[in-house]
């Protein structure tokens, strides 16, 4: 089922068309009635002469509801244009056409309306103005199809003309994730909250769950409508009513959206390539970066600013790049259109598509420009591995990289590895299924993760290596643990990084150590070999070898990377060596009581000290070696 809707300047009869092609009064509102202009949208059936149903949305023209008319025609296929005969094109007119063509609509019915109140010769002109005006644009042979409320035919003539547009539309994707921009929210009595809008893609069925964004609220759908009859489910296209009991009316609104849960996310930040429109009046021809505007997507309105990124400025009928910053979150998809107009005064400038739907602040605007250029490929091999190119995460899943692209599972799958080969994609297989990326992308990684190693090595050259935490957290602290562990892993097989210890470092290197540290290790070492005292602190060490506590905390963290010198728990420090030493002799001694002893025996089996036998125990426990019973230890698995 398709969805047309109206466009034209106030007061040039869209309402009476409406009313008098289907027999439904679009116009709701008693203001509306006694005011005899349409304020919101209105919605119609009509059942053309073919049998064919089609939704028909009535916008109103005056300038003061443009918000409403974009909300309108957001999600239509087509446009019945609407002059009246006895004016011509007037400047809502013009609006309203740069409006439906920013937002892709392409096809369409010019209708002459009130020639009951024009003369054939003064018609006559009319049409031919209309026809310079739509030249060279979507609608340059579009039918012009007169109409006379005291002519029953000429609206049957219409008709027939809806039929054949019908047959020139490409209906909207149904196997696409489900989105229901929302442009009217109520409350039914006995029913709870209903939503409508025209569904922009996928679909939705009687019993599903959908969040609404950007409120973050879930509901089941307990019913579903499409103009005022019962369906158990509505596709792209159609316009929808779903009732969401667990929603309440209140939170939402115009600018909401229906979706499935996890699938879309609100933003505050969207990438796009923007149009500016020709022949704009004079203080509006010219966009300078930054500036403040309203930007319209689907039926939201959000003030922000449009961040232009492969230039400075742009004229009538220019285009750019552009990162749109915005004051309030919103939910979008790639390839939705987008509408621009200046903030104050109000006036519609230009529009485009959308390239990035969750973009992320942009700090290099050339390298920006470079990676939104390839998003606007048509190639859907070449959107895929862009989307690689350009991800945060590095390594991606297929549900993850579907999700960014707004395209079903199915639709990325058969252009990833191994199916598709030799894409400049590889795929590896991590703790929780296959990992997808950009071998580009990939490359640039870990020349970034060594380059993080290196310039640690660069400042803390006396340090063997990095702990693989602060790595990490130096090299992307948003990276999930398993992708940084898989990179890892590849420049440690592949030779460009080297463990040294618990530490990472560049292989080959070697740290520098001034004679100071030389003559201070030395002193260290000659301490620890000290038989008369087994465990050592930090103070103690340095009051034996008369070191800084900064040299020493140095010369231990070597002591202790090389392996030499093992961390007890208290702040104790011990040979490992001696450690090493004590361990199989407790095992031992504990074996021969049963797998069993008594602290104070292990004491007296050893000669230590309680001072000096606590923290050793302490770590056995901790090791796994013994497991605290009372005050015995027994072994772990005995």
């Amino acid at each position: 089922m398709f969805t047309l809707g109206t466009a034209g300047h106030i007061d040039h009869g869209k309402t009476t068309l409406c009313l008098n092609l289907t027999g439904i009064d679009t116009d709701r509102l008693s203001e509306e009635k006694t005011r005899g202009i349409s304020i919101e949208l209105g919605f119609a059936e009509l059942t053309t002469p073919r049998g064919q149903q089609v939704g028909l949305i009535d916008v109103p023209g005056h300038e003061r509801f443009i918000r409403n008319m974009v909300a309108g025609v957001c999600g239509i296929d087509g446009v019945l244009f609407v002059v009246a005969a006895d004016e011509g094109v007037m400047p809502q007119t013009r609006e309203h056409f740069d409006i439906i063509r920013l937002l892709g609509v392409e096809d369409g019915i010019v209708v002459l309306t009130k020639c009951d109140m024009a003369e054939e010769e003064l018609i006559d002109l009319v049409e031919d103005d209309l026809r310079d005006f739509l030249q060279n644009t979507p609608l340059a042979n579009a039918p012009i199809v007169r109409t006379r409320p005291d002519q029953k035919e000429s609206y049957d003539e219409l008709r027939h003309a809806v039929d054949d547009l019908l047959s020139r539309l490409k209906p909207k994707l149904q196997s696409g994730h489900f989105r229901l921009p929302i442009d009217r929210a109520f409350t039914l009595r006995g029913h709870g909250t209903v939503v409508t809008g025209t569904v922009a893609s996928g679909t939705i069925r009687k019993g599903d769950t959908v969040n609404i964004l950007p409120e973050g609220i879930s509901s089941r759908v307990r019913s579903i409508q499409s103009f005022g009859s019962s369906t158990a489910v509505v596709v792209g296209g159609q316009r929808g009513a779903l009732n969401l009991p667990d929603v309440p009316v209140s939170a939402i609104g115009r600018g909401s959206c229906a979706c499935p849960p996890d699938v879309f996310k609100a933003a505050y930040m969207v990438d796009g390539r923007f149009t500016m429109l020709r022949n704009l009046p004079k203080g509006f021809s010219l966009l300078k970066h930054a500036s403040r505007i309203r930007f319209y997507v689907g039926t939201s309105e959000v003030i922000g600013r449009i961040h232009l990124l492969d230039c400075n400025q742009v004229e009538e009928g220019g285009e750019a790049l552009v990162q749109f910053r915005l004051e309030q979150p919103l939910v979008a998809a790639r390839g939705d259109r987008f509408l621009v107009r200046t903030f104050s005064p109000l006036y519609t400038i230009g529009g485009g598509v959308v390239l990035d739907a969750s973009a992320q602040k942009h700090k290099n605007r050339a390298k920006a420009a470079e990676e939104l250029e390839r998003k606007s490929s048509s190639d859907p091999q070449e959107l895929v591995l862009a989307a690689l190119d350009g991800n945060e995460a590095i390594m991606v899943d297929l549900a993850s990289l579907a999700k960014e692209l707004s395209w079903p599972e199915k639709q990325v799958k058969p252009h990833l590895p191994p199916e598709m080969e030799n894409a400049g994609i590889i795929h590896f297989k991590g703790p929780k299924g296959e990992l997808y990326c950009s071998e580009r992308h990939l490359l640039a990684e870990r020349l970034r993760m060594i380059s993080v190693v290196e310039a640690f090595h660069e400042k803390e050259s006396t340090a063997p290596g990095m702990a693989r935490a602060s790595l990490q957290q130096s090299f992307s602290p948003k990276i999930k643990n398993d992708v940084f562990n898989l990179m890892l892993e590849q420049l440690l097989a592949a030779g460009d990084l080297a463990k040294t210890g618990k530490l990472i470092c560049r292989a080959g290197f070697e740290p520098k150590l001034d004679q100071e540290l030389l003559d201070g290790l030395r002193d260290l070492r000659r301490t620890l070999s000290q038989k008369s005292e087994p465990l050592w602190t930090p103070k103690l060490l340095g009051d034996k070898c008369g070191l800084k506590q900064k040299t020493l905390q140095k010369l231990i963290g070597l002591l202790l990377n090389s392996g030499e010198l093992a961390r007890l728990p208290g702040g104790n420090f011990a040979r490992a060596e001696f450690v090493d030493e004590l361990r199989q002799k407790v095992i031992s001694f504990i074996e021969s009581q049963g797998g069993e002893a008594e602290t104070s025996e292990i004491k007296n089996h050893l000669g230590l000290t309680r001072k000096h036998l606590i923290p050793f125990l302490e770590h056995l426990d901790e090791s796994g070696v013994t497991l605290r019973v009372g005050n015995a230890r027994k072994l772990r698995g005995r």
